[in-house]
This record gives C-alpha cells, sequence and structure tokens, in this order.
C-alpha cells in the first residue's frame, strides 16, 4: 500500500514507524508540514499530531473518498482544543491518542464514538540496550526546551542542589536546547553559578544521533517537568535500567508507576538516595511489558488495515 507520513516533528515520534511499514513492503512517503498532491496519490495517510497540517488536508485533498486518514493527538494538540469541531474528526477515518488522561478528555469534548483508539507509544528495545555498568551518581535531565517554564528545570536543579549537600559525586546532564526570549534562559544559568553547580552541570544542546549510546552512562532520569503527554526519554531510559524519577503532573499515574513519581522535592531526593529498591532489570520490564514498539505497531496496523 501506498502511505503518506506528516509531522511538524520531523521523524521525531514516527521514525520506528517508518521503518516498520517499509519492512512490510509499503510504499512510505515522509514529509515535514503536509502535501495534498502527496495524500491524494496515497491509500492511507498518517498524520502525527493532530495541528495544522490535519486541517491543511481537510481543505485541500480532493480524493479523499479513496484515502483514508488519520491522525494522532499527541499532547498540546488536545489542550488548545483542534479535535473540538464535530466536523474535523467526523472527517478523518481515526483518530489515535498515547494516555488516558488525553481519551478522557476527547471523549468530553466531541463524539468520538467509533473513531478514537488509545495505543499506547512504544520504545524499540532493538535500539535501546540495557545497560552494561550500574552504582554511578550520573542524572540526566531531559527537558527539551530547557527554559520553557512547563518543563520546570529550575526545580530540577533545587533537586540536585540538594543532592550534592548529601554527596559531591553527583553530576547532572540537562538534554534540551533554549528556545525563549534571553531572560528566561539567564534565569536558569544564574541559579547554576549561585547555587555553585557550575562543575558539577552540564548542558547539552546539540543534536544526538545515537540517544542508547548517550544514555548509557547515565544511572538516574529525573523529569522535573510539569506537563507531558508521555515522556519517550522516560522510557528509553528505563528500557536501560535506568531508575525514573518523575514529578507527579497531570495525568502521570496513568502512564508511570506511583513508585516513580514525587510531589515535592524532598520526596525526589529521597528517591534518589535511597538503596537499590529494585532490580534495574525490573524497569525493562516494565516498558516490555506496557511501551514495547511492537506491540504499538500491531495495534496501530489492526486500524489502519496495513
Amino acid at each position: 500500500m501506498k502511505v503518506a507520513v506528516f509531522s511538524n516533528n520531523s521523524t521525531r515520534f514516527v521514525g520506528d514507524l517508518l521503518d516498520h511499514w517499509r519492512a512490510k513492503g509499503h510504499e512510505v512517503k515522509f514529509e515535514p508540514g503536509s502535501n495534498e498532491f502527496l495524500a491524494d496519490e496515497s491509500d492511507v495517510v498518517f498524520v502525527d499530531q493532530f495541528d495544522n497540517n490535519v486541517y491543511y488536508l481537510k481543505e485541500r485533498m480532493k480524493n479523499k473518498d479513496k484515502v483514508k486518514v488519520y491522525g494522532r493527538a499527541l499532547d498540546w494538540d488536545v489542550w488548545i482544543g483542534n479535535l473540538r469541531d464535530q466536523n474535523m474528526v467526523d472527517w478523518v477515518d481515526g483518530v489515535f491518542c498515547i494516555a488516558p488522561h488525553i481519551e478522557k478528555r476527547l471523549r468530553a469534548e466531541a463524539n468520538m464514538e467509533g473513531k478514537l483508539h488509545f495505543i499506547r507509544l512504544g520504545v524499540d528495545l532493538d535500539k535501546f540496550t540495557f545497560k552494561k555498568e550500574f552504582g554511578g551518581y550520573n542524572i540526566v535531565m531531559p527537558v527539551n526546551e530547557v527554559d520553557w517554564y512547563l518543563k520546570n528545570t529550575l526545580m530540577g536543579l533545587r533537586i540536585f542542589h540538594r543532592l550534592l549537600k548529601e554527596h559531591t559525586a553527583w553530576k547532572l546532564f540537562i538534554k534540551g536546547h533554549f528556545k525563549e526570549p534571553e531572560y528566561f534562559q539567564l534565569i536558569i544559568k544564574d541559579y547554576i553559578e549561585k547555587a555553585g553547580l557550575t562543575k558539577y552541570v552540564q548542558i547539552d544542546e546539540g543534536w544526538v544521533n545515537d540517544y542508547n549510546a548517550y544514555l548509557e552512562p547515565m544511572d538516574y532520569c529525573l523529569l522535573p517537568s510539569l506537563k507531558e503527554g508521555f515522556s519517550f526519554v522516560t522510557a528509553q531510559s528505563a528500557a536501560k535500567g535506568i531508575k525514573p524519577i518523575l514529578n507527579w503532573w497531570y495525568g502521570a499515574e496513568g502512564l508511570w508507576p506511583e513508585e516513580w513519581l514525587f510531589l515535592d522535592e524532598g520526596e525526589a531526593v529521597a528517591k534518589v538516595l535511597e538503596a537499590a529498591d529494585k532490580n534495574p532489570f525490573d524497569y525493562r520490564a516494565y516498558i516490555d511489558k506496557t511501551y514495547n514498539f511492537k506491540r504499538t505497531a500491531e495495534e496501530m496496523d489492526a486500524v489502519m488495515g496495513l
């Protein structure tokens, strides 16, 4: 079959799907943004994130009666109301969502009967291998947009500051980039300097080609975020046996075990400092059971007829 895939996130969330569909023998073409000509020539269209790309196709496609169109609601597209328009829901052949709290919101805002499919995201466990060594003091803090207030980087730094008072062997690797106006960046860098964290904190802004290799030396994954639709890095870290320590954002309990979640800085520090309470293989086993990409692909294929 001819499959067209569109996304404003490049291949960040669809790379494994592209490989999977091509391996099954489908003719798969990907474009950032959307392209009505490519869509009209396809059998199936998949738009990752229910954003302007779906609206664009609704206005421009001329062959919709012969093409099935699916959109996946990830996070912010839900909260800004992109699926409140019943006409959009009726036009697409199906909507995927990735978390229970997002499914609940969508069902409250439009008639999703027969259209909405809750399918959890997945990690390719062949690409994220189990760590070779444990017992270190390296913490990865994946905040993507370092200075966006919903990523809550300052809270993460305060947690790390408290950890250093217990032991100076800790090192924090902030994975993300700055994107907000200069003052927001200044606040974070100023705190690092004032708290004496400069030699203990490394901000990695560059693109990482091999995230599995990047995570290999990490021992903990600290996520202070106030909002997530899922958190791929949490799943990738746990797949490697790295202990996740996550802020209890809205809906987190529907995605992750409550024992991984904290409500305040003290709880986060305690979860890091407590003795090894779980075999690292248990973290990987949880991902294998709950967020294995093979299951994601099988369930999506069943819905889309691929």
